[in-house]
């Protein structure tokens, strides 16, 4: 399969959720949408975490990288909407771009953040938990480590998405949009 088709896939449904979004607004409060998208963005992420050295994308990526870019599709337009509604029409202009800009400026030090936490995590904790797992593992456990020198994913992601859910602030419900 040339690389192209899953990431075509992947902007595909991010677009056609996206549209399909915009149809049922009227008809939904946004806030719904956006708890779809908060369960489905960390639901797909997690479920990639079960994959291993082994897997296929058809057999173990392509599900969850879908899910994943539905929750994207619902988190496109929906918080756009709820955060620039109440704007009067001379300030629309202003208020996109200070939206566009706080998620695109908001996203470069989270990613880096992240990355560099995990990155000297990783290096400063392998030599000290790859013993003690070896010691404690038994034969099923060792042999998912020996392909890759990793230890196996850690299956408490629901527990992280559940703990997310429930500190959720509860803001207003706002009226649909006018046509």
């Amino acid at each position: 399969m040339p690389t192209s088709v899953p990431v075509r896939s992947l902007s595909t449904v991010i677009e056609v959720v996206a549209g399909l979004a915009c149809r049922f607004l009227p008809k939904c409060d946004p806030k719904h949408f956006v708890t779809l998208g908060s369960f489905c963005l960390p639901l797909g992420l997690s479920w990639l975490t079960l994959t291993d050295v082994r897997s296929t994308h058809e057999g173990s990526a392509l599900g969850p990288m879908l899910v994943f870019s539905a929750g994207m599709g619902t988190m496109l337009v929906p918080p756009a909407l709820m955060a620039l509604s109440d704007v009067q029409p001379a300030e629309s202009g202003a208020a996109s771009g200070l939206l566009n800009s706080t998620q695109q400026v908001g996203g470069s030090p989270s990613l880096s953040i992240l990355v560099t936490v995990f990155g000297t995590a990783s290096r400063n904790e392998t030599d000290q938990q790859n013993p003690t797992f070896l010691a404690r593992a038994d034969p099923a456990e060792r042999a998912l480590f020996a392909p890759t020198g990793r230890l196996p994913p850690a299956r408490v992601s629901a527990g992280f998405i559940a703990a997310a859910f429930a500190w959720l602030p509860s803001s207003p419900s706002r009226s649909a949009p006018p046509k």
